[in-house]
């Protein structure tokens, strides 16, 4: 399966993406079109299967077509990866940027290095563009994504489509999304939480994405209310910041919790203290999750062991570092072999965290005793 056929299904009329600015909506039927009707611009200027597409879009639904487009043909990276063919930018490059030809999907423009002739020309959904010939298999890489985790310097971790197709089912099942429930995206896209746990797996459910570009403590919930948001995933610092935005969080609800579902916590641990006032103040249950961007996502969706220092598997309550597997997991580090043998061994991810399984199975995170 590749990461487009994740919208396929959706009916055409649903509302897939919101941008709450100018309350801008995309549905799964214009979506899927101007995805199409980027891909087949790449092909036509050149990118071929595996070849880097560069994006530097902020979050808006603009970024989600970018993305799912260029994975459809080659591979979407970040825009300080060199090795490209293209690059998607916005409508009004920065000065000094080679020239640029609008390609009129959601005001992006694109060119490809070193090209002398116009690339993408007034490309908007009349456009004759045909959709790629060829596609990506599902084990070709559809995003490369940087980390930096909890063992030292910045990664860039290669996703293909089957890690990350099955990582957004297997979250959307897990927290039982479905095409009434509508996320707000306060995390960036170009990392794992806002790319696959509150993009993705909303998309997969056929949901309704509201991307607001960042997180806006003093308009939260007021597009909450306005858009009807179910659920949400952030960091903890973020909880605590809307914690902290609240008057009373012992008295009334915010008006925009009015339809919320369920808070998903991710990205470090969060304090069971905040936990309880977060479901105190906004009267819903609190998810903690754990993310790791090697597998794609939350580890829940992956295969799980505790390792001792030789790599051996522990019995339950075991304390030893948590190994991940399973068809969500990345196979390596992109250009880094030297950190792909380090951390990629015998089939498993060694994530560098420390922990305990018990005896069913639940993931506790904690040091090793001295």
């Amino acid at each position: 399966m590749a990461l487009i056929d994740l919208i396929a299904s959706a009916p055409a009329g649903s509302t897939a993406l919101v941008r709450p600015e100018s309350d801008f909506r995309l549905t799964y039927g214009a979506l899927r079109q101007r995805v199409e009707i980027l891909a087949g611009a790449l092909a036509d200027a050149g990118v071929r299967r595996n070849e880097r597409v560069a994006i530097a879009l902020r979050d808006e639904p603009a970024l989600v077509v970018a993305i799912l487009a260029a994975s459809t043909i080659g591979v979407a990276v970040s825009f300080d990866d060199r090795a490209v063919r293209a690059v998607i930018l916005p409508a009004e490059a920065p000065d000094g940027m080679p020239r640029v030809q609008p390609c009129g999907v959601l005001g992006a423009e694109c060119w490809v290095p070193g090209a002398e002739r116009d690339l993408l020309s007034a490309i908007a959904p009349s456009t004759q563009h045909p959709a790629p010939s060829t596609r990506s298999d599902p084990d070709d890489i559809a995003v490369i994504l940087q980390t930096r985790g909890t063992t030292g310097p910045p990664k860039r971790v290669p996703l293909s489509h089957e890690n990350l197709t099955i990582a957004a089912r297997q979250t959307a099942a897990r927290l039982s999304l479905g095409p009434s429930d509508v996320t707000l995206c306060v995390m960036p896209i170009a990392h794992v939480q806002g790319l696959v746990t509150a993009t993705l797996a909303t998309l997969a459910a056929g949901g309704t994405v509201v991307i607001p570009g960042g997180f806006h403590p003093l308009a939260f919930w007021r597009i909450a209310r306005d858009y009807g948001v179910t659920w949400f995933t952030a960091t903890p610092t973020i909880h605590q910041w809307l914690l902290a935005r609240t008057a009373d969080p012992g008295a009334r609800r915010p008006t925009g919790a009015a339809r919320l579902r369920f808070i998903r916590s991710a990205g470090s641990t969060l304090p069971p203290a905040v936990a309880r006032t977060l479901e105190s103040a906004f009267g819903v249950p609190v998810l903690d999750g754990y993310e790791v961007t090697e597998a794609s996502g939350d580890v829940s969706a992956s295969r799980l062991a505790i390792l001792d220092a030789d790599g051996r598997p522990l019995e339950p309550d075991g304390r030893g570092e948590v190994a991940l597997a399973g068809p969500s997991v990345a196979r390596g580090y992109d250009s880094d072999p030297e950190r792909t043998r380090k951390f990629f061994v015998d089939g498993w991810f060694r994530t560098g965290d420390f922990g305990y399984l018990d005896a069913r199975g639940r993931l506790t995170l904690a040091p090793v005793r001295g």
